[in-house]
């Protein structure tokens, strides 16, 4: 009797395991997506803080994601891919090992260093060096050949479409106004201007203004 109850118990059980299997992997049903916290779903809507010890730049969900990311890289880490020293010769763009982010700090999210913030929204605009308006695309293209060294990115390559990708995603939050300051103590002067170079400059530019390389020739480290 003993046996009959249990034979009957087990086959029960596996009549109810059967069903949930059903109903859980039924045609046209999907098992409930966990959700991706890796980033946001969304462009910030307030000034984002790319430093080291702030909040950090995190891949987005959005469907442009992995190029917005691309585009972070490219702007931290510019030798690295389009320097003299990447690992594909077809994409040394840039003249020199060199970072966007040397000029615009933090990933252009710097408020005082030339931030990138929302400069999307200022384009096309008036050139004053070239006399003409030109488009975001020249001005990156413009950075390339001067700042960088070297030469334009095709405006259909991927690199070029990741720093626009990466612009646009910075590009809504509005800059906070910066405290006002006062006018400079003591008048400009080139013999205290050389005394701050050599104490705080002179550590990575040298005293021949040449810089310093940060790895060595041919690492691809910039």
């Amino acid at each position: 009797m003993n046996a009959r109850i249990l034979a009957a118990a087990i086959l029960g059980f596996s009549l109810v395991v059967s069903a949930v299997v059903a109903l859980t992997h039924r045609p046209g049903s999907r098992p409930v997506a966990s959700p991706d916290l890796a980033g946001p779903s969304a462009p910030p809507t307030t000034w984002p803080d790319y430093r080291g010890d702030g909040f950090g730049f995190a891949a987005p969900t959005t469907p442009d994601g992995a190029l917005v990311a691309q585009g972070y890289q490219l702007v931290t880490r510019t030798f690295a891919f389009l320097g003299p020293e990447a690992a594909d010769p077809a994409k040394r763009y840039a003249g020199n090992n060199l970072a966007c982010q040397n000029c615009h700090l933090d990933a252009g999210t710097n408020r005082t260093a030339l931030p990138l913030v929302g400069i999307v929204r200022t384009y096309p605009k008036l050139s004053e060096r070239s006399g003409r308006t030109i488009t975001l695309i020249e001005r990156l293209d413009e950075c390339m050949m001067r700042s960088m060294n070297g030469r334009a990115l095709p405006e259909s390559s991927q690199e070029m479409q990741a720093f626009l990708a990466y612009l646009r995603f910075i590009g809504e939050p509005q800059a906070e106004p910066l405290a006002t300051t006062s006018a400079a103590p003591l008048p400009p002067d080139a013999a205290r201007g050389s005394e701050v170079f050599e104490k705080n400059c002179v550590a990575c530019h040298r005293e021949d203004g040449l810089g310093a390389r940060w790895g060595t020739a041919g690492d691809g480290r910039g």
